[in-house]
């Protein structure tokens, strides 16, 4: 751990977002044998360990989309795909949890500087974890809000010191008024042990239970109508700060891609260090590398893999010309960023699934890391934000000059 440490305050002298990102990267690769160490024990305990969690934060990389003001770092969206693939290569838990708990930081970088305060201020620390999913309801009362109800699937909930909901904004009279996204601490909320998978089993993405929990009204950002999150500015007064005003489908998908990228690279890594070692079964080839069929079977693989970030790339890239000169993505743009990315997770999973096949049976051995690529890849692309057919389907009324009507989010 000392090098992770020593290194800990490297990216606070760097003066390029290349340079930014040359060494957050660097930094998530060199946490590779503690994660890759701890895989099976995540899979396992169906948690992250806590030695992965203390690399994590040593490193700075929690720290990736926190507002500068706060000791962040605000980095581009190449930069997080990059950190969260490299990660993946070792852990796909461990990136997804990052996954949500950064983007998290983006949330939270789009509230009211007071709302940031109580977060960031008090803890430049402090992780917040979340569930996009309404569900519950907040009830008006003075100075803020009663929250109440249960929100599944919170990735990285069991190493968060806040939460963040979206849950339905009601008025003293119990009608909705309004859809938020609102803050409240861990410690007033119960996690109920409900993460049950196959897959990615580590993120321990289990059940928040808030029972009369008040938050106040600084805590609580709308997300429709004139002063709401997805139809005006974000209600921060630093407009300086571009990375926050991107469109929130977009790099809400793009937060989910990283992990998917990391784990075609880990799969395609992991079959090229078995394949010289083995026959080939039912043949005369002692050596699997020798066959023109496997030859081709891992250039197909590896090419979907590299179009897969590919994709990826241009979609972040994409985002931040945008923000970074002051414009707006428009629909069609936005849709064609969330076909890219769901194209990419069912290119990946492609890839892999070739890769398995070229392995054969001892692909599903317990020993062998690639049937938790396999289960962790089968698991995190089935997420609803990256279903392929609704994505194209998006894209494709957008084409036809149509308003795409099953989406909100785009």
């Amino acid at each position: 751990m000392t090098d992770v440490i020593d290194r800990k305050h490297e990216v606070d002298t760097v003066d390029t977002p290349e340079n930014l990102r040359k060494s957050l990267v660097g930094r998530a690769a060199a946490l590779f044998p503690v994660l890759r160490g701890n895989a099976a024990e995540a899979d396992r305990t169906r948690r992250l360990p806590q030695a992965n969690i203390d690399a994590l934060a040593d490193s700075g990389i929690f720290k990736i989309w926190i507002p500068k003001r706060y000791g962040g770092y605000e980095a581009d969206p190449r930069t997080y795909v990059e950190v969260l693939a490299e990660l993946s290569r070792a852990d796909a838990s461990t990136s997804w949890a990052v996954s949500l708990i950064t983007a998290m930081s983006f949330m939270l970088g789009q509230f009211p500087e007071a709302g940031q305060d109580v977060v960031y201020g008090a803890d430049p620390e402090a992780r917040v974890c979340g569930v996009l999913t309404p569900a519950g309801a907040a009830r008006r009362t003075s100075g803020g809000y009663t929250v109440s109800g249960s929100w599944p699937f919170a990735s990285g909930c069991l190493h968060s010191t806040w939460c963040g909901v979206v849950t339905p904004l009601l008025d003293a009279e119990g009608n909705v008024a309004n859809v938020g996204y609102v803050l409240m601490p861990m410690s007033e909320i119960t996690i109920k042990d409900t993460w049950f998978t196959v897959g990615m089993r580590g993120t321990g993405s289990n059940t928040l239970v808030a029972e009369d929990v008040f938050v106040a009204d600084h805590l609580v950002l709308p997300l429709v109508g004139p002063t709401g999150m997805l139809d005006a500015e974000p209600l921060t007064p630093f407009k300086d700060e571009v990375l926050y005003q991107a469109p929130q489908g977009s790099l809400g998908v793009l937060s989910e891609i990283g992990t998917i990228l990391g784990l075609g690279r880990a799969a395609l890594e992991t079959v090229l260090e078995q394949l010289p070692k083995r026959s080939i079964a039912y043949t005369t080839y002692t050596r699997q590398i020798d066959a023109p069929s496997t030859q081709i079977d891992l250039g197909e693989a590896a090419t979907r893999i590299d179009a897969a970030h590919l994709l990826a790339y241009r979609a972040a890239e994409d985002i931040d010309d945008a923000i970074s000169n002051g414009r707006k993505l428009d629909l069609p743009a936005r849709a064609r960023i969330r076909a890219d990315l769901s194209f990419a997770a069912r290119t990946v999973r492609e890839a892999v699934e070739t890769l398995v096949q070229l392995c054969g049976a001892s692909a599903m051995a317990e020993f062998n890391y690639l049937q938790q690529i396999q289960r962790d890849l089968n698991t995190v692309s089935l997420h609803g934000l990256l279903r392929a057919s609704v994505c194209l389907e998006v894209y494709g009324a957008t084409l036809c000059g149509l308003e795409p009507t099953t989406m909100p989010l785009v």
